[in-house]
């Protein structure tokens, strides 16, 4: 199985580096500048480097990949579209190399609806710089619904650097608590599990920690 990630040197592409190797996978990594920040996991993974905002360089990497793993990151307030502009690259990429599977980190504030977040988040993912980044997430969203390819889209709760325990809930819908935490490492396990299956196939999932 070849597995290409997008955004692995951030938190949840570096744990989508790790967990995919230990799964077996046969790793490439798409990155901008170099993949200094996957430390010793670097001299395993086959790397990409270019722009997911220049279509060619995505291209480039995609013959012969199996699925893709995307986790990219912006800083909220950043007018620069690189979550929806960056996602559809890929999504054309993907149909003209006919790569079917991808899987795809969002957030939780993309819940349809609203009234099942907590009150305090939907303040805040009103208000600047955050409103700014979920306007650009609803269009990458958007590009993978759109795509016609056999996606998932994973909507983590309020990520932190905890460790791995694979104790978390998924689901369309689950109670989320203002609390509620991630680990990346466990949104990392979820989004490797769901290359293999087809449960998910074409469904937006929340993810928390259970503990929480």
């Amino acid at each position: 199985m070849n597995i290409l990630i997008f955004g692995a040197t951030g938190g949840t592409g570096q744990e989508l580096v790790k967990q995919s190797l230990e799964k077996g996978y046969n790793v490439s990594v798409f990155v901008r500048k170099d993949a200094s920040k996957l430390g010793k996991l670097a001299d395993k993974v086959t790397v990409f480097v270019g722009d997911v905002l220049d279509i060619i360089s995505v291209k480039a990497a995609m013959p012969g990949q199996n699925a893709i793993l995307v986790a990219l990151g912006t800083i909220p307030g950043k007018k620069n579209e690189v979550l929806s502009m960056g996602t559809n690259n890929i999504v054309k990429a993907m149909q003209n190399s006919h790569v079917k599977r991808l899987v795809v980190e969002t957030g939780a504030g993309l819940l349809e609806n609203k009234e099942a977040l907590p009150a305090m988040w939907r303040i805040t993912f009103n208000m600047p710089p955050m409103n700014t980044m979920f306007k650009d997430k609803i269009k990458q969203e958007q590009a993978i619904r759109d795509s016609k390819l056999d996606w998932t889209i994973v909507r983590p709760v309020n990520l932190t650097n905890g460790p791995l325990t694979s104790d978390y809930l998924t689901g369309e819908i689950i109670d989320l608590k203002l609390s509620s935490t991630v680990s990346r490492a466990n949104v990392a396990n979820f989004m490797v599990k769901q290359v293999e299956s087809t449960d998910s196939i074409s469904k937006a999932l929340l993810i928390s920690d259970s503990n929480k």
